[in-house]
């Protein structure tokens, strides 16, 4: 008696499989024609979000930059050694900061008026009130902040070229372009008045 050998899951006949696929082509057919449809009718459902960036640099910077780098030309090696930082990022890092604060985010969001924009579904505009007819229910300021934070308002630092990027995601370009334009001029003037 001989035994015979047992295929093991991996030695798969690729041919097994092309007679497979054939004789089930009508169902790999329907399949791909159905998610075919699905990823067309789910593209165009969403709504296109733009995203506006602003490449910032502090207004300081510009004038101190010839004046440091002939300080780190000199004292660079010497500074790092002792572990000072001469570079002069003390400015990028403040507009970071003020970018990113909740008092510079929630005046902007005061001035503008934006409630009603970011909480659009919420907001009825012939009436110029708020939906839910229980105060507790609207929109906060502190909602709006989390979510011009979260989602709208992106504040990165670029390592390669050592700028700071201001990004805005929204719905509508030309909100997206005014919001990062302002919030540039915004954070620049006041980091020239402080």
């Amino acid at each position: 008696m001989t035994e015979s050998p047992q295929q093991s899951p991996a030695d798969v006949d690729l041919l097994g499989l092309i007679t497979i696929a054939f004789s089930n082509k009508l169902l790999i057919t329907v399949c791909a024609l159905v998610f075919f449809g699905l990823a067309t009718a789910f593209a165009f459902y969403l709504k296109p979000v733009y995203r506006t960036e602003v490449v910032l640099l502090p207004a300081d910077e510009e004038a101190q930059s010839d004046s440091l780098s002939a300080l780190a030309g000199q004292f660079g090696g010497l500074a790092s050694l002792a572990g000072i930082n001469i570079s002069g990022d003390n400015s990028k890092e403040k507009a970071m900061a003020t970018l990113s604060s909740r008092s510079f985010t929630l005046s902007f969001i005061r001035e503008k008026n934006l409630m009603p924009i970011l909480f659009a579904n919420k907001w009825d505009n012939e009436a110029q009130k708020w939906k839910p007819e229980d105060p507790v229910e609207h929109p906060t300021e502190w909602d709006a902040f989390k979510l011009f934070d979260r989602k709208v308002r992106f504040v990165e630092e670029e390592p390669r070229s050592g700028t700071t990027l201001l990004a805005i995601q929204w719905k509508d370009r030309e909100l997206a372009a005014t919001w990062a334009n302002e919030l540039a001029a915004r954070v620049n003037k006041q980091l020239r008045e402080q």
